[in-house]
């Protein structure tokens, strides 16, 4: 059991490990992680006064969570507020309301030495990650169109709904493992690793158009407003799946040891998604969730290390 503390985070661990039969061990473990100390900048030279609150409908689309055509909450700047200066003032979130980060995780571990010169570690391990600024966003509805963490009020940048103040996104459970085994005599040593991971979370920067709000005006400053329409913890990328392998030969001289490895890399050759385009566009248009990155193809390295 322990507690840290780093950089004004917070972090609470505690582990069980049980010996289920000789050279054989189960371990669990659980942390919680929590950050204080953000930092937000106000926009003085507007209130939330100068703010529309007004109802986002969302299109209706089969790729959207339950078909789409549900209502969200936007923000848009009046005309009045959006003619003066910026005055950015950077100062902690709590001086305008709560603002929370948590994180915690479940971690499950097997790990065997057997006879025979067997080694296998295998793992699962839920998380979950939940943030609030919602109190924080009631003073600075500014906040909810930022960039880089600073508010802007440019167009092109993409819009939070008032929903997503608090995003839960939910437990994801990640798979993991690892075996080595020696070949006696020959000292050959044959490896293999297992990782089956969450993908993360799909956003979808719609170009809202105004007629698709209640608004009953123009958006300042633009014919349209980029809003990220995707409800928080509702769509994910795939799951990443990667199998890698190792056959190394040992080599033994005096009080040197010298390994040369064949190492193949996703030697399944799986094609998982990795990142994915965030523009929605209705469909049919297929823009939408296209793959923009996959993880590596399968591929072979030739290494040596040498000890002494």
């Amino acid at each position: 059991n322990g507690w840290g503390k780093r950089f004004n985070n917070w972090e609470f661990t505690t582990s069980v490990q049980h010996e289920i039969a000789p050279r054989m061990a189960l371990n669990v473990q659980y942390a919680r992680r929590w950050y204080g100390n953000f930092r937000v900048t106000d926009d003085r030279a507007v209130s939330p006064a100068d703010y529309n609150q007004f109802t986002i409908n969302v299109p209706s689309d089969s790729r959207l969570p339950n078909g789409g055509s549900y209502p969200l909450t936007g923000f848009d700047i009046t005309a009045a507020g959006n003619a003066r200066p910026t005055d950015y003032f950077v100062t902690l979130a709590k001086n305008y309301g709560s603002q929370t980060e948590k994180f915690d995780a479940i971690n499950f571990s097997l790990n065997a030495r057997l006879q025979n010169g067997l080694t296998f570690q295998a793992g699962v391990g839920p998380g979950r990650l939940v943030t609030n600024d919602c109190e924080v966003v009631a003073a600075l509805p500014e906040m909810l169109q930022a960039t880089a963490g600073n508010p802007t009020r440019s167009f092109t940048a993409a819009s939070r709904p008032l929903e997503r103040c608090e995003q839960n996104n939910g437990w994801r459970t990640g798979v993991s493992g690892l075996a080595t085994y020696t070949i006696p005599k020959i000292d050959v040593l044959v490896s293999g690793t297992y990782q089956n991971q969450p993908g993360i979370q799909v956003d979808a920067n719609y170009n809202t158009p105004v007629s698709a709000t209640n608004l009953g005006r123009p958006f300042t400053g633009a014919t349209f407003r980029n809003y990220n329409i995707v409800t928080a913890g509702e769509v994910y990328i795939e799951r990443l799946n990667q199998i890698d392998f190792r056959v190394a030969k040992l080599f033994r001289l005096g009080g040197s040891r010298t390994m040369i490895n064949f190492d193949f890399f996703n030697i399944t050759n799986s094609n998982s998604v990795l990142t994915e385009n965030a523009t929605f566009v209705l469909a049919p248009s297929t823009a939408w969730r296209t793959p923009q990155s996959i993880l590596l193809p399968r591929m072979f390295k030739l290494s040596a290390q040498f000890d002494f």
